[in-house]
């Protein structure tokens, strides 16, 4: 800006056949211009940075020739505060006749007297329309040749009026023109000529010219409501009492309000910084081509960022997405101070150079999630050489990586704590012989070619493991889990659900010895039985979350068992046929069941439900979606239960797809909520064949749907947001990503 100043007035100087004149800052208000009236003299008059001048009064005022040692002093008919748009307005004046009057033996200085306040007001009027007066008298014209000059463009437009100015727009860094610019006429009524033009003479070398009215400079704009502030608060000045005055409430409502905020560029750093913070990503880019300040800030909440979540900022599907220029861009913003990276929702596009300009731009990383990205080997490696402090990665459907990438993984990132691999079809577990003693949560869901071997590098490298998630692990014997129930004594969390061929209800037996144990997962795992969940519940006495959904070999037997383990709050028994009535008053005599899902299970009934509701006060959430026998029986006995509470704790049944009719019940009890959704999937049913007909599909499509969403609710709720071993470790990782931008 400064520079821009320096040739406009080194323009008019040349013009007017002066001397360029020296400028001089220190001691003088900052941005304070000073010119001489003669050539080679010393510094004269000073012009305020924020004053209004035309190019014809300063010309005038060069022009003269007083003596050196007689200064003029030239103050701002209005003095604006600094919005931070320090743009010159050709079109304001800055000097009037008055000027001419002021005493020539006035001293060299600043006066600091402010002048009329009704002086102020009326200028403030006239001023008001100024920028629209001059806005009519332009025009943009669009489509110019390259070769056109300026002022054959003036020349070409003088045929409607008198053209005082007149503009070609340039590439800066192309330096050639860029094919529009601006014309500006003597009076607005020459610019509705030239406007209005026909096409025939708006032609100019074979090229028809695209004439269109000015809008107005964001600039402009600021200014104007800048204006209308000083105006306001000029105005409640006038209206403040005096110390004679007893101060009237309104006029006490007047001052208050000229004092406050009117503007954002009043407010302080601090308080633009905590602004700027719930700003998400896309936002907070933006507001950096604002001006230099925000920008400034901008650059100063990234540095301070530690963790960064990407969910909902990129979409591949409306054409938006994360690429490795934009990560790059992003990464270089935290400078190196970034803790926890997200990216497993803006994978798309990313491939193994995604992971280098990680390794690159952040050195002190700790927390990262890659699932799904492109990631090799080499890229692995290069990852863990330059961040050694990782702690928590999560390599979910990471097809690519292999031993090797691991390998260097647990070999360099000696304080690594949770490894997620689930869905890698090439890990055989050789490279956790490298395993730290820091390890203490794995996934390995759905890692089909995971060996024995390495199962058994696995309990001797990885003693101190607390979670572990096997659940379709197909090479999982006998003989790897009873080396792991041996190994791992600070185990808490095992899921060992799905399909396992080599697997057996002896080699199942062996969890008992997990004393430790709290959440435990076998879900579709056909090979647990009776005699499996008695050993379970002789030796798990701190198990509190327990899911035996779709165990066919489950009976009453086993619900006895179980009756014994008090710290039990989360039961899963759906789909299984061999529960009835019976082992429901089994289980109820536990008396400290907090959620119960029984989905499917067609040998249950009221007189089970009656049972387990009078007998389990801390009961919140039952699920019988499904359960045909259900009757009105059941919520009657459910509404008794909750108003004989003394804690007061409400009680949720799911009741879709049974024989409850709700609109023969009066529910007049705050404490019961009774859902009419229906979860329960058809496909899973012991009984299934009976429900195949004609909607048979379109039913269970419904039912599906709605799995997910109430599953993941009722199952958050009963092990703190785990609920099964994909979408445990992902919903653990969510917390840890999770903090505002």
């Amino acid at each position: 800006m400064l520079g821009f100043r320096f040739s406009y007035l080194y323009k008019l100087h040349t013009e007017s056949f002066m001397g360029f004149n020296a400028v001089c800052l220190p001691g003088n208000p900052p941005g304070a211009f000073f010119r001489s009236s003669l050539p080679a003299t010393p510094v004269s008059t000073p012009i305020r940075e924020n004053g209004r001048f035309s190019e014809q009064a300063l010309r005038e005022r060069l022009c003269r020739t007083p003596s050196p040692r007689k200064c003029r002093l030239f103050e701002s008919r209005v003095s604006e505060p600094d919005i931070g748009f320090n743009v010159l307005n050709s079109g304001l004046q800055l000097s009037s006749p008055d000027d001419d009057e002021i005493d020539e033996e006035a001293p060299r200085a600043f006066s600091p007297a402010r002048p009329n306040l009704q002086g102020r007001l009326e200028r403030l009027e006239q001023e008001k329309d100024l920028p629209a007066n001059n806005l009519q008298r332009r025009i943009f014209v669009g489509g110019i040749p390259d070769r056109v000059t300026k002022k054959e463009l003036k020349d070409f437009f003088s045929k409607f009026g008198k053209v005082t100015d007149g503009l070609i727009v340039q590439d800066h860094i192309k330096r050639k023109s860029r094919g529009y610019g601006f014309v500006i006429f003597s009076n607005a009524q020459e610019a509705e000529r030239a406007r209005n033009a026909p096409l025939s003479e708006l032609e100019m070398h074979n090229k028809v010219l695209r004439v269109f009215p000015a809008e107005e400079k964001k600039t402009e704009k600021y200014k104007r409501d800048v204006r209308e502030i000083l105006f306001q608060q000029n105005t409640d000045e006038d209206l403040t009492p005096t110390c004679e005055e007893e101060p009237d409430s309104s006029v006490s409502s007047v001052v208050s309000k000229s004092t406050s905020l009117q503007n954002i560029n009043e407010m302080t750093d601090d308080m633009l910084l905590l602004i700027f913070s719930y700003l998400g990503v896309r936002d907070r880019i933006k507001l950096e081509a604002v001006c230099r300040k925000w920008r400034k800030l901008a650059l100063e909440l990234w540095q301070c960022q530690t963790s960064i979540n990407l969910q909902n900022v990129f979409c591949i599907w409306e054409g938006r997405p994360l690429t490795n220029r934009i990560l790059l861009s992003l990464l270089k913003k935290c400078a190196g101070n970034l803790r926890k990276l997200d990216l497993s929702t803006a994978s798309h596009t990313l491939d193994y150079k995604a992971v280098e300009i990680i390794a690159q731009c952040c050195p002190n990383l700790e927390h990262i999630n890659l699932s799904s990205v492109k990631v090799t080997n080499v890229s692995l490696q290069q990852l863990a050489i330059k961040c050694p402090k990782l702690k928590n990665v999560i390599l979910q459907r990471c097809f690519e990586v292999g031993e090797k990438g691991i390998w260097w993984l647990l070999h360099l990132c000696k304080k690594l704590e949770c490894i997620d691999l689930t869905g890698n079809p090439r890990i055989t577990g050789q490279c956790f012989h490298m395993a730290g003693s820091s390890l203490h949560t794995c996934a390995l869901n759905k890692c089909s070619r995971f060996s024995p071997m390495g199962f058994t590098k696995l309990a001797t490298r990885c003693r101190n493991l607390s979670a572990l998630y096997l659940n379709d692990c197909f090479q999982l014997s006998d003989r790897a889990l009873e080396l792991l129930c041996q190994s791992l004594k600070h185990l808490k969390v095992l899921y060992v659900g799905g399909v396992f061929p080599d697997l057996t209800a002896s080699g199942l037996h062996h969890i008992g010895r997990l004393s430790n144990l709290e959440n435990l997962y076998l879900s579709q795992n056909q090979h647990v039985d009776d005699d499996v969940i008695y050993a379970v519940s002789r030796g798990c006495k701190k198990l509190r979350f327990l899911d035996l959904s779709g165990c066919n070999e489950i009976s009453d037997y086993s619900l006895t068992s179980l009756s014994s383990c008090y710290s039990l709050r989360t039961l899963h028994i759906s789909y299984l046929d061999r529960i009835t009535d019976e082992g429901l008053s089994s289980i109820s005599r536990q008396g400290s069941l907090e959620t119960m899902l029984l989905r499917g299970c067609p040998n249950i009934g009221d007189q089970g439900l009656l049972t387990l509701v009078l007998l389990s006060p801390y009961l919140q959430h039952l699920d019988v979606s499904g359960c045909q026998h259900v009757t009105n029986v059941t919520v009657t006995a459910c509404l008794d239960s909750v108003q004989a509470r003394s804690s007061g704790k409400k009680l949720m049944l799911i009741a879709g797809g049974t024989s409850i009719e709700l609109e023969a019940l009066e529910l007049d009890s705050n404490l019961l909520e009774v859902s009419r959704q229906n979860y329960c999937i058809n496909s899973l049913r012991p009984d299934r064949l009976d429900y195949l007909g004609d909607d048979y599909e379109d039913d269970d499509e419904h039912f599906f749907e709605n799995e997910d969403s109430a599953s993941s609710e009722v199952e958050n709720q009963a092990c703190g947001g785990q609920s099964s071993a994909s979408v445990d470790v992902n919903g653990e990782w969510s917390e840890i990503f999770e903090s505002p931008l």
